[in-house]
């Protein structure tokens, strides 16, 4: 099973008309808001040293 996988995945990644993308389903709008929250009270408080 992991062997047909791992061809499979092979093909893919060789063919010429397949574009390749980083899964994101995790970045919603929700997410995005909390991340940035805690991003700038770090921010805030290296800067506030």
């Amino acid at each position: 099973m992991l062997q047909n996988f791992l061809r499979q995945c092979n093909i893919l990644l060789r063919a010429d008309k397949v574009v390749l993308s980083p899964h994101i389903a995790g970045w919603t709008h929700e997410s995005n808001y909390r991340i940035s929250k805690i991003i700038a009270e770090k921010m805030i408080a290296v800067l506030k040293k």
